[in-house]
């Protein structure tokens, strides 16, 4: 008696999988080197945080396995993503709670999902945790992530740097905490926190600074567990203050704190109290310092101090900041953040750096410990304060901490005689030496490593340093990286090439540049390139075939090969062999004309000037755009091979059947590998694509060809199960098309909706001479949906489209029937809205035929076009289109047969509103518009009217609504 409920059990389970395998989910990838980092941006895949060598990022989980066929290590972390609740927490220190399991975690952090709205606010949450990323990281991100950058091995000793470490006064940072704390209350938006920042900016323009505000609006919220109540909005403002550089003014070295404050997890009492004299007193205390002793002198860079507003709010104030310096290009050779450096735990550890970026590490590593005594710290890449917001865009990012959580946080008692004067004196001292060197130091010179092409040699080319007092520059180079065993100097500050020589032929060569001032000091780092010198030339890279009207066009990467002379093209022709094509010094060549019932390769070879050939470049494949070959039929169905849905044997016999007759060719698309592109698309006058997979998401990766072979006047048909979804590689419902979409570009379809577990389609009801087509019920695909078939998209047809098919619902009540569920923009496209191969055959073939017609291709042996005489058996009223509407709407029915007919609107009264058809029609299919004037030519207000159709005794009525 169990086992029809352990069927149906079983095959819930494995309609819960399949619908799965279409949804989004949060992914971890492992990206160890600089080389996979750098392949992984380039599949151009939005990435939100990289955590040491992982990435974390969201797509569709059919996506998850091509992926993998590329080699990525990639592991599902959460299969119900809400990026918007994930939070990074430091794995140095441990959430509270059991709620905190992390959905992922290594050696450096660990993300958390709270199961509650403001839960987060249960965390003791400063330097541990910060919200996750959850916008693509940008180019800048990825360009700072995929250089390798080298500090200095050895730092010599500069009294000057020392005499300014020596200025930093432990009285004066004090001073400044007391007078934050004084304050009362730094809370955002609050008098007290206008007066802190006018603070701020009176002390810095007394120490010689430009200091300005930064403004921006901020709404403050409190939220707990699962509520959530509006306290406050304003704006609120940046302090952020500058003292320009004498050599290298464009160029700004950051030192920031946020002088905000929050007291014990309550807005209300934040607003009243908050003496945060740790939280972040010291820390701004401490940039407050640093900025009055780099005050004093002259360096190279310009000096930027930064206070920050609304950090306690989700570091809002340098996000805000942050934004602007990104899109104003400004060139930030570091940002330093202090944040809360003074409370002394019972660890011998006075401080803790933390950033994203291991040179700036290194380079404290080096500069730190020469300056200032006996100072203890830490190391880490886990960045979650302000620093994180210059992180994430790609800017260096240092952040100075104290070394353990200081459990007065956020509490009215973070005072500051909880704090340890001796640590964030350490801690300021940490950041004057650092802050000396980097702004002190010349800036990083990144050389272009060139092949001469002679076997010995490679060619430096640089752009001069804009710093005035440079005279030359160091290169160095080796045959490992970070180990460079040989060294030169170049005289000149405008110097701008230099060739090494001597090198050993097809060996790799590491290579750094340093700048080299008057003061003897050099670059504090360097980007490292390589090189590798090469008699013969590279084979050539990047070749890309386009296909053009009859022909093709090749394009490829210029080669780097000082000595290069130019290029031989190979082609081959379907199976022939390669034979040479054409020589050239460009690259780019033109190969046409072409015949369309052809597939050509190409191959591409360099060669110099000594005579010297390259290997020959990757072969690659395309034809011409002719569309002369009949059609290709596009099988892009999942290949099932248990469970009740359709096997590929069963898929190919019926895409076969209904295009019987017809001149195509099939083409299986089951892999992201097998992609179809444009070169496959060019030849054939007509495209069917057929997508009877409930799961699937591949049509995406083509959807730039299928644009491009509409656009050179091919004809694309296009049907499947959830195609909108499908196409535009996403899930939601219902969803809205603009220009730029090829479903509105293309198919003319504004947006599409999708019919829910309580609909039922039993059948595709034909308009304009389509054939109805019902619903197989031998192929339902799972019976634990009741003989039901779900999931139909209801379309919604631009002006100037048709509307060829509408639903026909099991469910009468149904709020989808009558709704178009396939359209056309006549000759050019048509799309259904739901799978062929659930329905039944043979009206499957008739609407094949129809389409195929419609698109002038003609059956093998057939002259002239086939018949397309209207096949309809039933008089029908459908339901209006759109509904509700403003404006307009467009009301369809269809006739069995020749009659006198009429279609009246009535209002809810049963009034007589307008007769939109009296007279004698032929059997056919109709559709008359209504613009919402009355039989006098007034606007009929809103509300509900009746329209009817009668003719030969036969009515039928439905309802409409009108908006306001």
């Amino acid at each position: 008696m169990k086992r029809p409920y352990v069927l149906a059990t079983l095959l819930a389970l494995l309609l819960l999988a399949t619908e799965a395998l279409c949804s989004t989910v949060l992914i971890s990838v492992e990206l160890p080197t600089i080389e996979s980092k750098k392949a992984w941006h380039q599949l151009k895949i939005p990435t939100y945080e990289l955590i040491g060598n992982t990435a974390i990022t969201e797509i569709e989980e059919s996506q998850v396995g091509s992926l993998k066929q590329k080699g990525y290590l990639i592991e599902i972390i959460d299969r119900q993503p809400e990026t918007s609740k994930c939070m990074v927490i430091s794995k140095n220190e441990k959430a509270q709670g059991p709620k905190e399991k992390p959905i992922w975690q290594n050696g450096q952090a660990a993300i958390i999902k709270p199961l509650s709205k403001g839960h987060d606010l249960d965390l003791e949450y400063k330097h541990i945790t910060r919200p996750m990323n959850i916008k693509p990281l940008g180019d800048r991100f990825w360009k700072s992530v995929t250089t390798k950058y080298v500090t200095l091995k050895s730092v010599p000793y500069d009294p000057f740097i020392q005499s300014l470490v020596d200025q930093v006064n432990a009285d004066s940072i004090t001073s400044y905490i007391q007078r934050l704390q004084d304050f009362r209350t730094r809370f955002s938006l609050t008098d007290s926190s206008t007066a802190a920042s006018q603070w701020l900016v009176d002390k810095l323009t007394g120490w010689g600074y430009v200091a300005e505000y930064d403004s921006f609006y901020l709404e403050i919220w409190h939220h707990y567990i699962d509520t959530s109540y509006f306290i406050d909005s304003g704006y609120t403002r940046n302090v952020i203050a500058s003292k320009i550089g004498l050599m290298d003014p464009n160029s700004i070295s950051i030192i920031s704190g946020h002088y905000d404050s929050y007291s014990e997890y309550d807005e209300l009492i934040s607003q009243v109290t908050s003496p945060g004299a740790d939280d972040n007193a010291s820390g701004t205390a401490g940039a407050m310092e640093v900025s009055r002793v780099l005050s004093g002198t002259n360096l190279r860079k310009t000096i930027m101090f930064c206070g920050w507003a609304a950090e306690e709010q989700g570091i809002l104030g340098s996000k805000h900041y942050a934004t602007y310096a990104d899109s104003a290009c400004m060139n930030v050779a570091n940002m330093f953040n202090m944040d809360m450096v003074g409370f002394k735990s019972d660890t011998i550890i006075d401080g803790k750096l933390s950033s994203p970026k291991g040179w700036l590490r290194d380079l404290a590593l080096q500069v730190i410990p020469s300056y200032v005594s006996d100072y203890q710290y830490l190391c880490e890449s886990f960045t979650g304060c302000d620093d994180w917001s210059f992180a994430e865009l790609g800017f260096p990012t240092l952040a100075f901490e104290e070394p353990a959580l200081n459990p007065n946080i956020h509490r009215l008692t973070d005072s500051l005689k909880t704090l340890s004067a001796d640590i964030y004196t350490k801690n300021t001292k940490a950041a004057v030496a650092l802050m000396a060197i980097i702004s002190q130091y010349p800036n990083p010179v990144e050389p272009f490593v060139a092949d001469i092409g002679n076997g010995s040699s490679l060619q430096l080319i640089w752009e001069p340093s804009q710093e005035s007092d440079i005279e030359g520059y160091y290169v160095y180079w080796g045959k490992t990286s970070g180990i460079y065993s040989d060294s030169s100097y170049i005289l000149g500050k405008d110097a701008s090439l230099d060739t090494i020589n001597g090198l050993i032929s097809d060996t790799t060569y590491y290579i750094i540049m340093r700048a080299v001032a008057s003061d003897g000091t050099c670059s504090y780092a360097a980007v490292e390139k390589s090189g590798t010198p090469k008699a013969f030339p590279l084979a050539p890279s990047g070749l890309t075939p386009v296909p053009v009207d009859s022909g093709v066009s090749l394009d490829w990467s210029k080669n780097l090969e000082l000595d290069l002379a130019g290029y031989d093209v190979y082609r081959r022709v379907d199976g022939s062999l390669f034979e040479s094509l054409a020589s050239t010094t460009d690259t780019f060549l033109l190969d046409k004309p072409l015949s369309g019932a052809s597939r050509y390769f190409y191959k591409v070879q360099a060669k110099d000037s000594d005579g010297n050939k390259s290997p020959l470049s990757d072969s690659v494949y395309c034809r011409p755009i002719t569309l002369d070959q009949g059609i290709i039929m596009v099988d892009e169905t999942n290949n099932w091979t248990t469970g009740s849905f359709p096997r590929d044997a069963q898929q190919d016999s019926l895409y076969n059947y209904i295009m019987t007759g017809y001149d195509y060719e099939p083409y299986e698309y089951g892999l992201s590998s097998q992609r179809p592109i444009l070169g496959d698309f060019g030849p054939y006058s007509t495209v069917v694509w057929f997508a009877d997979d409930y799961a699937g998401l591949l049509a995406p990766g083509a959807v730039a060809d299928m644009k491009a072979y509409l656009a050179a006047g091919g004809k694309l048909w296009f049907a499947g199960w959830k195609p909108s979804s499908n196409i535009h590689n996403t899930t939601t419902y219902p969803a809205n098309y603009s220009a730029g979409d090829i479903a509105y570009d293309h198919f003319k379809i504004s947006q599409a909706e999708l019919s829910g577990t309580t609909d039922s389609f039993r059948m595709a009801a034909g308009l304009r001479g389509y054939p109805d087509i019902m619903v197989d019920t031998l192929k339902y695909p799972s019976t634990i949906w009741g003989k039901t078939f779900r999931s139909i998209e209801a379309l919604t047809p631009l002006t100037g489209a048709d509307t060829i098919y509408v639903m026909d619902m099991k469910n009468n009540g149904s709020t989808f029937e009558g709704k178009a569920c396939a359209v056309r923009d006549s000759g050019k496209t048509v799309f259904f809205g739901f799978p062929l191969y659930f329905m039944d055959k043979e009206q499957a073939k008739l609407a094949a035929q129809k389409v195929m017609a419609e698109f002038g291709e003609v059956p093998l042996g057939v002259v002239g076009k086939p018949d397309n005489r209207e096949r309809i058996t039933d008089f029908r009223l459908f339901q209006n289109s759109p509904n509700p509407f403003k404006n307009q709407t467009a009301i369809s029915y269809q006739l069995p047969q020749t009659g006198r007919v009429k279609l009246n609107i009535y209002n809810i009264a049963g009034q007589l509103v307008k007769t939109l058809v009296n007279g004698e029609q032929q059997a056919g299919s109709y559709t008359v518009k209504w613009n919402r004037l009355d039989s006098k030519n007034r606007q009929v207000s809103a509300g509900v009217y009746i329209y009817h159709l009668s003719t030969d005794g036969k009515t039928q009525s439905r309802k409409m609504i009108v908006l306001k």
